[in-house]
């Protein structure tokens, strides 16, 4: 099944991740916020969202998710994720992917249903 990403939704990701490394996000809740109105803003349009975070976002992810009115679907990840070697992330991503196919799967099940 196919679904349909929009344009330009990798380098949002890119731009989000980027100007977390340089610091341009002041708080973790902050962030939080940035990637869920991105996305309330790809929901709004009819495509399936959800994000990755490290565990250490659970708390906020909530509260934000509570004070914005949705409950997207998420992966949380263990914690730190700066300071680790490439080997570090790639067992990161090895133990995650279990779950995020079952999030990716499960979004392509409630849009297919429409």
């Amino acid at each position: 099944m196919a679904i349909p990403t929009p344009s330009g939704h990798l380098e949002i990701c890119i731009s989000n991740a980027t100007a977390a490394q340089k610091g341009e996000f002041l708080s973790k809740d902050g962030l939080t916020t940035y990637s869920l109105h991105d996305i309330m803003d790809l929901e709004s349009r009819g495509i399936p969202a959800g994000f990755i975070a490290s565990c250490e976002f659970v708390e906020a992810a909530n509260a934000q998710g509570k004070s914005l009115g949705i409950h997207p679907a998420s992966v949380f990840v263990s914690h730190p994720i700066q300071g680790q070697t490439y080997a570090q992330m790639v067992q990161l991503a090895q133990n995650s992917i279990d779950a995020v196919a079952a999030l990716i799967y499960e979004q392509a099940i409630s849009y297919s249903k429409g």
